[in-house]
């Protein structure tokens, strides 16, 4: 494992890393992108000059949030670095946000700037039309008409200026990005992350992958989260790597694309991996250059089903939150079913008593809680949400809300999630926010999201709506898929739809979810 030096941390910010990277590697090649397009260092850190410049030009501050809501593409990249080099805020939002989710990042944010392509704007326009702070676009594809109350500006106008003459300098300190999460009943919270915080995460995975710059890594996840964002896209960065950006996963494409482009490192996040063992053996599996796989979590399963078909060298499994980086990672061969062992370096890891905090025994079962020793590697709290910063972050632990237990070797075992809440496509989802928008579809009455099993292994859930409708007027199922697409993410389309009289509640009003589960799987079975 590559030495680690907590004295150089006064240089973990974007802006001095990517410099860095670009006067020593020069027009080596950094990024690839499935739409055709490259960037090299020097090229990388020269156009997100031109664009921090059009950024000043439409009068973004040092300290400001502006909104980024792109697809894995060129024109993300170059906003992210030229977002850090005016050392204002990226607000990462996932790009198939609607209605009301859209309206609550947005509002939340205080963002006055959207970073966004013009062909989405139609179907954004309705949560957009109660944002009054929403005035300035800057837009990628073709340039929208003019309305009276907003400014829309073409991306590609970059390329008209020079490149910011000073870039701001940054403090490790420093917020460097807001990303969302979920509660497990609320709205969404964002999370404040210094510039240390970001740049541990692409530490991370070149301290515990062996990331160097013969490497080529492969990324399928989005940008919009930590890890397509910071493990994978950051940490080819540090770590000088090239790393070919993938449009969207496609677990068809993915072992071609890993061969053809002789990609040596990737992540695997919940179920993307038992999407790609799904598809047909072909005698040239083996034919590939990839000899290092990631994987959130770590399922024995897929680590057996990768080793075997694919010939993989390498399994690393980790655990990590938004608010708290990375903390755990597996040494290789990964202990089956094993979160990883405490990162020392950077963080404290223990296993607590939920109600008392005093730290579990060995093997005993207890909530997993993290604190940083790395000087600002951790989450500055939620933004404008004090209340939930102080639960999460007390007694100087941040709680994670999982059981887990530790062994005498030090591997952390997760048990179960403590709260009731949806894990998909890497994400927790707001059961709230559901309900709300799914509630208020004509013809019903009452509903409950929940969490039910799924078939695929790493962690995925499957989603279930019970729904209770008005007996004269029942909303028919394509009606109600209908409604979900138009006012959901995709990671918060349903699964199953299950109509019945009555919710189970307890004697005070509160939705039995797990009675739900349980007489849903009952009746399924």
């Amino acid at each position: 494992m590559p030495q680690f030096d907590l004295n150089s941390c006064e240089h973990w910010t974007l802006t001095h890393t990517l410099r860095e990277r670009a006067e020593r590697l020069g027009e080596q090649r950094a990024l690839e992108f499935s739409q055709g397009d490259s960037l090299g260092f020097a090229q990388w850190w020269e156009a997100s000059g031109q664009v921090a410049a059009l950024l000043a030009e439409l009068g973004v501050r040092p300290s400001e949030r502006v909104a980024v809501m792109l697809g894995n593409s060129s024109e993300l990249c170059l906003a992210w670095a030229a977002l850090s080099q005016l050392g204002a805020v990226h607000v990462a939002l996932d790009p198939s946000l609607r209605g009301e989710f859209l309206r609550h990042a947005l509002a939340l944010s205080g963002a006055r700037l959207l970073i966004v392509d013009a062909g989405s704007l139609i179907e954004l326009e309705p949560a957009l039309a109660e944002l009054h702070g929403i005035t300035d676009f800057l837009l990628t594809g073709t340039t929208a008409p003019a309305h009276e109350l907003r400014r829309y500006t073409a991306f590609t106008r970059w390329r008209e200026l020079n490149p910011l003459r000073t870039p701001h300098a940054s403090r490790p300190g420093d917020i460097a990005c807001v990303m969302f999460t979920s509660g497990t009943t609320g709205p969404a919270k964002a999370v404040l992350m210094p510039q240390s915080h970001c740049y541990l995460f692409g530490l991370g995975t070149v301290t515990h992958m062996d990331l160097a710059e013969q490497d080529h890594y492969y990324v399928c996840l989005p940008l919009f989260h930590a890890n397509g964002l910071l493990m994978q896209v950051y940490g080819s960065l540090i770590g000088g790597a090239r790393a070919f950006v993938r449009e969207r996963f496609s677990a068809s494409a993915w072992i071609d694309e890993i061969r053809s482009r002789r990609c040596t490192h990737t992540n695997l996040l919940g179920a993307t991996g038992a999407f790609v063992l799904a598809q047909p053996a072909r005698p040239d599996d083996r034919e590939h250059a990839l000899c290092c796989i990631l994987s959130a979590p770590n399922v024995v399963e897929l680590e057996q089903g990768f080793r075997q078909r694919f010939g993989i060298k390498r399994w690393i499994g980790a655990y990590g939150m938004t608010e708290v980086n990375i903390p755990l990672y597996t040494p290789d061969p990964p202990k089956p079913a094993s979160c990883g062992r405490v990162w020392l370096d950077c963080f404290d890891v223990r296993i607590a008593h939920p109600e008392t905090e005093a730290e579990c025994a060995p093997d005993e079962i207890g909530e997993l809680q993290v604190r940083p020793r790395a000087p600002h590697g951790f989450m500055a709290g939620y933004l404008d949400m004090p209340e939930a910063t102080v639960e999460a972050w007390r007694g100087l632990w941040f709680h994670s809300g999982d059981a887990a237990r530790m062994d005498a070797d030090g591997d952390v075992l997760f048990i179960d999630r403590i709260k009731d809440c949806i894990r998909r496509r890497g994400e927790n989802l707001s059961s709230l926010m559901i309900e709300q928008q799914v509630g208020a579809c004509p013809g019903v009455i009452e509903v409950a999201a929940v969490a039910v099993p799924s078939n695929l292994p790493g962690g995925e859930d499957s989603l279930l709506l019970v729904v209770v409708s008005e007996p004269a007027n029942p909303p028919a199922e394509e009606q109600l898929h209908a409604w979900c697409r138009e006012r959901l993410p995709r990671a918060a389309q349903p699964d199953h739809l299950w109509y019945c009289e009555a919710l189970s509640k307890t004697p005070t009003g509160k939705v039995q979810k797990r009675r739900l589960r349980e007489l849903w799987l009952d009746q399924a079975s």
